[in-house]
């Protein structure tokens, strides 16, 4: 393990170790790609008294890892009782900041985020994968994958090269889209994928991801826009978009905004006037992106 991950490590087992003793529960919160499963296998390797729990047909034990699916963990944390004890671990922004957790809240004694990590961490996993160790190819690697774990594993296979029409290389992205799609910048600066001016530090989610990732919609409608509290108020159905688009990589299609308006199947009914004011409306809510017309498809957000 590079230092970072040697440190991280020795910080998530202390804080578990105390959580057992203090009989208290955990919340990890991260991202696709993280890591997040080794770090939890290594703790139940040198704490036997750990269950690590990654599908729904495993017992429950005295102190548990629930590194599973979110609804699924929910249904195990449903069944413990007051001597079983857990760590839940949360892998999306909207995980994270959904009603089932506000509800756990005051059960839990840590909340702990798992980062990304380091160029030293970069230059164990070369080694342990028998990449190249060269200086420059490292800092390549760090630079574009900005010590995402699982994108740093694919770049040190393919040596620091990227093709963008790779099938396995374009899942990986929407992945981690996907997972840190949600959570607001101070969480993202916690997790180490931002820097101090809220810029993406790898390359590769500059490139491909920053343009969805900074909108955030609060429970009053109000809404942010790279965490700038916007003057405006979405309706609920112009938040229901909204989300709609994040979950689809800031795309949508007219029969998806049908569905949302006026209810599933019912796009023929409709005209595509009726759509497009109903999404340029929108866009006039929005001042540091736009949504623009994909012709005979739908929308997406820039």
């Amino acid at each position: 393990m590079g230092s970072k991950t040697i440190s991280l490590f020795l910080e998530l087992k202390d804080k578990v170790q105390l959580a057992k003793k203090k009989g208290s529960n955990i919340l990890l919160y991260t991202f696709a790609g993280s890591g997040c499963t080794h770090y939890l296998k290594e703790l139940t390797r040198v704490d036997k008294e750990l269950t690590y729990i990654n599908s729904s047909d495993q017992k429950l034990g005295k102190y548990n890892l629930l590194d599973l699916p979110f609804n699924e963990a929910i249904v195990y944390i449903r069944q413990v009782n007051i001597r079983q004890k857990y760590l839940l671990v949360v892998s999306s922004g909207f995980e994270f900041h959904s009603s089932e957790i506000k509800e756990l809240a005051d059960h839990f004694y840590f909340t702990f985020p798992l980062p990304a990590g380091s160029l030293t961490d970069i230059k164990d996993m070369s080694t342990r994968f028998g990449g190249k160790s060269d200086v420059n190819t490292l800092e390549l690697i760090m630079k574009l994958s900005g010590g995402i774990p699982k994108l740093a594993k694919y770049l040190i296979v393919h040596e620091g090269k990227v093709d963008e029409n790779d099938v396995t290389f374009q899942t990986l992205l929407k992945s981690i889209s996907d997972s840190i799609t949600g959570y607001d910048p101070s969480e993202l600066k916690r997790l180490s994928l931002v820097d101090n001016n809220g810029n993406f530090v790898s390359e590769l989610l500059v490139k491909h991801l920053s343009k969805i990732l900074d909108i955030k919609i609060n429970f009053d409608l109000s809404f942010e826009e790279k965490g700038i509290l916007s003057r405006e108020k979405l309706t609920a159905l112009e938040a229901k978009i909204i989300k709609k688009m994040l979950d689809n990589g800031g795309q949508i299609s007219k029969e998806e905004v049908s569905d949302i308006k006026w209810g599933v199947g019912k796009y023929d009914q409709f005209s595509d006037q009726a759509i497009n004011k109903q999404m340029r409306r929108l866009s006039q809510k929005l001042s540091r992106f736009t949504i623009v017309t994909i012709p005979k498809v739908g929308f997406e957000i820039q």
